[in-house]
């Protein structure tokens, strides 16, 4: 797969069997605020849409205040307000999501598995009435709420979005606790993306931003046993942080930065992560010269793409690239086949090791002169 922007098939969006009038130029109506209304919630990361005239659901009673918006969704506020006209007829959702994307110029994600298994054609006509209020109706109808968070509109269920609100998408680790690998990584995640998924699997959507952002990013392969996960979403001019946080939110998937590396992996996999070090390595001072040697080489730079290649190759690649002695417990392993797939570059040695041990539960320690590769209950057994 070339890296750049993606483009849904062509045709996608022929399917769209509606009469869309854009009236956008004209003058704005007096609002009917009786009936619908935008709750712009400016003191809060989350600016959450709701019928005036029902009851306000608990996913939406549940923000706190936080940091104020950003100017995009400020800006997103403002489109909320402006008028629009349409006449939608069976028209798929995704469709919808699309008009009014290109329309408004705002970023909207539609949460795909918030309408698995629903029949969610939209059939409205409107005339003058506030994109907001709009939206209101058409996600009402389909028992949806609609946020601005991470700058888009998000819809998705009200369930869905308590559940947001209670687990971050992006945990990561106090700047005090960042290497200067982790800081830049922070920093390229500030860099404006533009790209348009359409059912691209998730491995190759982590390459892309790997190859787009020039930046370390791994997919804990772990979170795709048993499960396929395909990326349909649309995102232009949007920095890469929120748009990775979007896309993890869409699969309940989780990022983080660890050891100079942007990880994607689940929030029960990282709490096992956080719980569990790979690298148990004694103390300097009960290390022989050579074993201060491999400390030196841990921190050294190195670049690879490993494509399903067998663990023991993979050592025997650092064994002769490093100049380092590197065992592993086959007696601990044996049973199990381990292939590694991954994209570094100019990451820390001791990254490389901490990443691949993470992956398949395993940990390394500097022993008689080698890293020595085992699992984390044979190197717990007492000698």
């Amino acid at each position: 797969m070339n890296a750049g922007v993606m483009t849904p098939a062509p045709g996608s969006l022929e399917r769209q069997r509606s009469l869309i009038s854009d009236r956008n130029e004209r003058s704005a109506v007096p609002r009917r605020a009786a009936l619908l209304a935008v709750v712009l919630a400016v003191a809060t990361p989350l600016i959450t849409l709701q019928c005036a005239s029902r009851q306000v659901p608990p996913a939406a009673r549940a923000l706190e205040p936080a940091a104020p918006p950003s100017a995009t969704e400020l800006r997103i506020g403002e489109a909320l307000h402006k008028p629009v006209s349409f006449d939608f007829i069976a028209t798929p959702f995704d469709d919808v999501v699309s008009f009014f994307h290109n329309l408004m110029k705002v970023n909207i994600v539609l949460d795909k598995r918030a309408i698995e298994g629903r029949e969610t054609d939209v059939t409205l006509k409107v005339e003058n009435v506030e994109f907001g209020a709009a939206l209101i109706r058409i996600c009402d109808s389909f028992g949806l709420v609609c946020t601005v968070k991470d700058d888009a509109i998000l819809i998705t269920t009200p369930e869905k979005l308590r559940a947001m609100q209670a687990t971050p998408t992006a945990v990561l680790p106090k700047p005090e606790d960042m290497s200067d690998a982790d800081r830049q990584v922070l920093k390229i995640m500030q860099k404006k993306v533009t790209f348009d998924f359409f059912a691209i699997p998730l491995d190759d959507v982590v390459s892309f931003f790997h190859n787009l952002l020039h930046m370390n990013i791994a997919l804990d392969e772990k979170v795709l046993e048993g499960r396929n996960i395909d990326v349909t979403l649309r995102l232009e001019h949007i920095e890469a942080g929120k748009a990775l946080a979007h896309l993890c939110r869409q699969n309940n998937l989780v990022y983080t930065i660890k050891d100079d590396v942007l990880l994607i992996t689940t929030r029960e996999r990282l709490r096992a992560f956080e719980q569990a070090p790979v690298a148990l390595l004694p103390k300097p001072a009960d290390m022989s010269d050579a074993e201060k040697q491999i400390l030196e080489i841990l921190r050294r730079r190195i670049s690879f793409d490993f494509i399903a290649t067998p663990l023991e190759d993979i050592t025997a690649f650092w064994h002769n690239l490093l100049h380092v002695n590197i065992v592993l417990d086959r007696k601990a392993l044996e049973g199990r086949s381990i292939d590694v797939s991954v994209k570094l570059e100019a990451v820390r040695f001791s990254s490389a090791l901490a990443y691949i041990c993470r992956e398949f539960d395993l940990v390394y320690t500097i022993k008689d002169d080698a890293i020595f590769i085992t699992t984390r209950e044979n190197l717990s057994k007492p000698k």
